[in-house]
């Protein structure tokens, strides 16, 4: 479903980049604890979903994001998150 999804991406303009992750057994966390690195390997998250990939999508409004969102195959079995990018100052 996904090899779809990103045809259909590609195919209407929309895709802006985007990528799979490997899974969060492989994940490292890095933490600053009084001006110290501090590694740990494997997933510390509390949350009970991992981000598996993402894609970014370059669409007018809201709407049209959400509307490709719900053509995601993970819509149909867990969740699609939605967020706009974060505009960065110019210097």
């Amino acid at each position: 479903g996904y090899m779809a999804f990103s045809q259909a991406l590609q195919e209407a303009g929309v895709a802006a980049g985007g990528a799979a992750l490997q899974g969060p057994e492989t994940s490292t966390t890095v933490r600053l604890l009084r001006g110290k690195r501090h590694v740990q390997d494997g997933p510390f998250s509390e949350a009970k979903e991992q981000l598996g990939g993402y894609f970014t999508i370059d669409v007018p409004d809201l709407d049209a994001a959400l509307e490709w969102a719900a053509k995601c195959p993970a819509a149909s079995d867990a969740g699609v998150e939605v967020r706009p990018l974060l505009p960065m100052a110019a210097k």
